[in-house]
């Protein structure tokens, strides 16, 4: 018999059938003993899996299409009922202790609304996947290290049942940063921590996928989005170092093709800055 409520809400989003029963079969391990429940969103197939059947804690929304990454989280957050919510993707797996000690940090620490961990290569709890995530002591985010450290799928939030902004993230124009801007808003209303105990897997992306050019393009829309949205002191620190690093960039690969690739990057990011305020201006005439 399902539960009117549960302590807390797992909501995957799945693009990949094949990957998905590895994914479910890790968080069942990890929330074992742990009042839950499981909303897998499914992107681009029809088909319920047979194991849904079986677990009456999973709840299955399935589309032919692809939402983007922002709408597919709104599915699970319009009907979880978890005190807590976390967000992973289908080739995200959960530490056996992450639920646990999440949810341990939440339930203890007074005003704690969200706490991050950090995503490590898969099967090697000692690496960790980007440079942003290797900071090894525990700390409450400032308004700069939300910038740094914010990921979505290693995020578990106090459910208040806010949405993402279906302008960011993957499958929109403004293709990132959808979690940052997510963790901005959800710290206006109390505290955030980092806790490196919290620990994701994530399989090792080759240099090719770190490099490709449309994840880096759409990387960089995500980052002005956001930036615009949200402007502040750390959001600028934070987008002024992108540029310089990518400046520095073109002049580490200068008279290569690479040098070149990175300038552009920079122009998209400078454009993108326009394009969201173009954006914003129609969205008021609308009103």
């Amino acid at each position: 018999m399902m539960q009117d409520s549960y302590l807390i809400s797992v909501v995957i989003i799945s693009n990949d059938e094949s990957r998905m029963a590895d994914n479910i079969a890790s968080v069942c391990e990890a929330v074992h003993g742990i009042s839950h429940e499981i909303i897998v969103v499914c992107q681009r197939y029809k088909n319920i899996p047979k194991y849904f059947y079986k677990n009456i804690n999973l709840k299955f929304i399935s589309f032919p299409h692809n939402l983007g990454i922002s709408a597919a989280r709104n599915k699970g957050i319009l009907i979880a009922t978890g005190k807590y919510i976390s967000f992973l993707d289908d080739d995200v797996k959960p530490d056996i202790n992450f639920f646990r000690y999440a949810i341990f940090f939440l339930d203890n620490r007074e005003s704690l609304i969200a706490v991050i961990g950090k995503i490590c290569i898969e099967n090697n709890p000692n690496s960790t996947l980007f440079r942003k995530f290797s900071v090894s002591a525990k700390l409450n985010l400032s308004k700069y290290s939300q910038w740094r450290l914010s990921n979505g799928v290693s995020i578990v939030y106090l459910n208040q049942k806010k949405l993402f902004d279906e302008r960011l993230g993957v499958g929109t124009y403004f293709g990132s940063c959808e979690d940052t801007d997510y963790l901005i808003r959800m710290a206006a209303t109390g505290r955030v921590s980092y806790e490196p105990s919290l620990i994701v897997f994530h399989p090792e992306m080759s240099q090719l996928a770190l490099v490709d050019d449309r994840r880096v393009r759409s990387y960089g829309r995500g980052l002005s989005g956001c930036f615009m949205k949200n402007i502040s002191l750390g959001g600028l620190l934070f987008f002024c170092a992108s540029l310089a690093k990518n400046f520095l960039n073109a002049l580490l690969f200068l008279r290569s093709s690479g040098s070149v690739g990175q300038l552009k990057v920079v122009l998209i990011k400078l454009s993108s800055c326009r394009e969201w305020v173009k954006i914003q201006r129609a969205e008021r005439t609308r009103l």
